[in-house]
């Protein structure tokens, strides 16, 4: 065989192995976008329908303008300046948090508990998890806290210089994070609020806010 005939192989193969790269990365490149988008796109809070509100209790704050709906199994607890929806089961144990409350034995355990306070300046959270929006809200959020303890504060402009801040408490013993809870026997009580549902008790419960100044 002589050199120009070897010359002219090699030139077929170069051709062939390249030509084959090239389909081969562009049918890779195609596949890997399309994943990527159903990875990234980002999901919107659903709307509430008035049907799952129906029957709730209103709350209504004239001094600071505004109003919201609740369900009549949470408690509503006024402090100062905060209005406080909370909610708990009996449950024996030594403290929310990974069972540190010391030698005090509690008789209930809070499976759900919020806060909100309207504060009469422009607020910003340190560092911002993320996006949250429901109803006429649109803000930011921060989990403070670990290991499935702390609390997730929302921070909400509503005109002006106010902010309503929300504080949703986390509950360790429903996060599925801690193995010293017994999360099986905690879910057999009735009337507990599952971590899905106070997800959604959460999310339908803002998307009611009204504001009127």
């Amino acid at each position: 065989m002589n050199r120009k005939l070897i010359f002219i192989i090699l030139g077929v193969v170069v051709v062939l192995v390249l030509g084959y790269s090239f389909l081969w990365m562009k049918s890779g490149f195609i596949d890997y976008r399309a994943q990527t988008d159903k990875v990234v796109k980002p999901t919107e809070t659903p709307s509430q329908s008035t049907d799952e509100v129906t029957g709730w209790k209103t709350y209504r704050d004239d001094k600071n303008g505004f109003e919201f709906k609740y369900p009549e199994k949470l408690e509503l607890i006024k402090e100062s300046n905060k209005v406080i929806l909370k909610h708990s089961i009996p449950y024996e144990n030594y403290g929310d948090c990974d069972m540190m409350g010391g030698e005090q034995l509690y008789k209930t355990l809070d499976d759900f508990n919020v806060s909100f306070e309207v504060v009469n300046q422009k607020l910003s959270l340190s560092y911002i998890d993320g996006e949250y929006s429901a109803g006429t809200l649109k803000g930011s959020w921060a989990y403070e806290g670990a290991e499935g303890c702390g609390h997730s504060k929302y921070h909400f402009s509503i005109g002006g210089n106010k902010t309503l801040v929300v504080q949703r408490a986390a509950i360790q013993a429903l996060s599925e994070l801690s193995t010293l809870w017994d999360l099986e026997k905690i879910l057999k009580i009735p009337g507990v609020i599952s971590k899905e549902e106070s997800e959604k008790l959460f999310n339908e419960i803002l998307s009611t806010f009204i504001f009127k100044n």
